[in-house]
């Protein structure tokens, strides 16, 4: 195991590794990753879990700085809660801290700090870990039922041009409210949550149908095809044909 504090540039990388995973834990500013077809931040109240050989895109923004620990594939491998997580980050890489996690994240990185990766620390990473398997932590599961709620609404209607009060009345709460509690516990706003929604779903319509680009941006709720490739190419970093240019090569 290794565990150290990184700060990371604006500048947007990708690689992978074969021999361990990987774990991030929020610290000060935000990671924009990219993990394979899912997309998210590690930022307060959110961390991220990176499965052996899953492909990802990272950059910083602004002034940031994260506990990132590697965890070798080897010293889990008889432990089958784990390689159960490990399962679920392949599927769904981020994950809300509530507040008993927020405050173990926070004592790991304490521990870290003080004395480096010893006995204590070892041991707050492998209780997190396990917190994590035993609750089925993921992006969307063990969140408040009211934030479910937004979330629900934003998937049914991501089409649509929602605003902020159509959403906050989906879900009982007033627009500070629901504001307040996206940025909380996903450290998305609304608005960059349907964009995720909506661009993952093109995505998957790109990669496993033959419609048409300008079609796809109209079923995900981009009237211009311009507007949506310049959405995709912020969100993925490539142009949305570029996996069928590369198909085709």
């Amino acid at each position: 195991m290794k565990a150290e504090f990184r700060s990371y540039d604006s500048e947007e990388r990708r690689h992978s590794h074969s021999d361990f995973h990987q774990l991030i834990l929020p610290g000060s500013g935000k990671l924009e990753l990219e993990v394979e077809t899912h997309s998210g931040y590690v930022g307060e109240h959110c961390a991220a879990l990176i499965s052996a050989n899953d492909s990802h895109a990272y950059k910083g923004s602004g002034i940031n700085s994260f506990t990132v620990v590697d965890l070798p594939i080897l010293q889990f491998q008889q432990d089958q809660t784990l390689m159960n997580l490990w399962d679920q980050a392949h599927k769904k890489a981020f994950f809300p801290l509530d507040d008993r996690l927020h405050h173990l994240a926070r004592y790991t990185s304490l521990e870290l700090d003080k004395t480096g990766l010893g006995l204590a620390a070892e041991k707050a990473i492998r209780l997190l870990l396990l917190s994590l398997a035993e609750n089925g932590k993921g992006p969307e599961k063990n969140l408040p039922a009211k934030l479910e709620k937004a979330l629900a609404f934003i998937r049914q209607h991501h089409t649509r041009k929602l605003a902020s009060a159509d959403i906050a009345g989906a879900a009982c709460l007033s627009v500070s409210q629901l504001h307040n509690l996206f940025k909380g516990t996903l450290s998305l706003t609304p608005g960059e949550y349907q964009t995720q929604v909506r661009l993952e779903r093109a995505r998957e319509l790109i990669n496993g149908s033959s419609r048409s680009l300008a079609d796809i941006a109209l079923a995900v709720g981009y009237p211009e095809q311009s507007s949506f490739n310049r959405a995709y190419r912020k969100f993925f970093a490539e142009a949305p044909g570029q996996k069928r240019k590369d198909k085709r090569s």
